[in-house]
């Protein structure tokens, strides 16, 4: 392959200004830091959009499964030795579930999570399977990969809550790569935007100059994610830029609070939204699934919330005072 247009379709939009311009080192010609063990299965997940040609150049073994079905996946995993695979968290999820149910071991397993946020309790199942699972962040327009969160060899030590936490980031930056978290006139902030910059980025949108201009306003590619950088280097993200809920002028990010009422035994399922308030503007409406045969209701949520209230990891203000039930 060349340098030049390669038709990229990112799964956030549908429109015609997802034809973007890649290069041969962006999609394929670098290494990233978690190496690439055999056999891989090549399965779902941004940050796998460039595994085939690593994997490819690397002379890896290569499983593609079709359709994900989660007993396939488990039966494909045990039978050909999978060591290495990429996809979402509910993906993950459902193969721990699986390989539960089929008593097939999962130890040595490695698995990178990118497109969502690892929630925690996901983590925790995996880890407890013996999975060594982390998370990946990137876009489309970043081709794909920009951090990973691989632990530095001086965590190995560290307790299980706390190399989970670690695990659940977004991860360091790649070799070449940079990113900030900023305010609107590109100061540097945290929490802020995530803006990038690495030889790999996609550098203009297909037939579309006002929407390039954009993404790189200030000379860094806008993410449109928002995100905090710890003194290790480790990038946290808080939420997408359209989807933070401000209210009585705190921020309130969703995937952190969605994050905490997973880890609630009962719930299967969470999500955070904003509804109108008339003293707060906004407020944070939880929606949650409850396990089968479970039951949730919504002074337990609150019990739940304010256990992390009392650690210092949630602002009493930014707590949800209501909660929804769906089955």
């Amino acid at each position: 392959m060349i340098d030049g247009v390669v038709r990229v379709v990112a799964e956030e939009t549908a429109s015609e200004r997802n034809g973007m311009r890649c290069s041969s080192f962006g999609i394929g010609g670098r290494r990233g830091r978690f190496g690439l063990p055999d056999p891989a299965l090549i399965g779902d997940g941004r940050p796998g959009a460039c595994m085939p040609y690593i994997a490819t150049m690397r002379g890896a073994k290569q499983i593609y499964p079709g359709r994900y079905v989660p007993d396939t996946l488990v039966g494909l995993i045990e039978r050909a030795r999978v060591t290495f695979s990429h996809c979402v968290p509910t993906l993950l999820e459902m193969v721990l579930a699986a390989a539960k149910r089929r008593s097939v071991n999962l130890s040595g397993w490695k698995v990178i999570i990118g497109v969502a946020v690892l929630p925690q309790a996901v983590a925790s199942q995996a880890f407890e399977a013996g999975v060594d699972v982390f998370a990946g962040y990137g876009m489309s327009e970043t081709c794909p990969l920009l951090t990973i969160s691989q632990m530095l060899a001086e965590m190995a030590t560290w307790n299980r809550d706390r190399q989970i936490e670690v695990r659940c980031r977004a991860g360091r930056p790649l070799n070449l790569a940079q990113i900030r978290t900023v305010d609107d006139a590109m100061n540097d902030t945290s929490p802020g935007e995530i803006v990038a910059r690495a030889p790999w980025l996609t550098q203009d949108y297909l037939h579309d100059q006002a929407e390039s201009d954009k993404l790189w306003a200030g000379g860094w590619l806008l993410t449109g994610d928002i995100g905090m950088i710890g003194p290790d280097g480790y990038l946290k993200i808080t939420d997408r830029l359209k989807d933070v809920i401000k209210t009585g002028g705190e921020w309130v990010s969703s995937v952190d609070v969605e994050d905490m009422l997973r880890q609630m035994p009962q719930i299967a399922e969470a999500a955070v939204i904003d509804v109108p308030d008339p003293k707060w503007s906004k407020r944070p409406l939880p929606i949650v699934v409850p396990r089968e045969d479970d039951a949730v209701e919504a002074e337990h949520v609150r019990i739940h919330l304010m256990g992390f209230v009392a650690r210092g990891l949630l602002s009493k203000m930014r707590r949800p005072r209501a909660s929804r039930r769906d089955r």
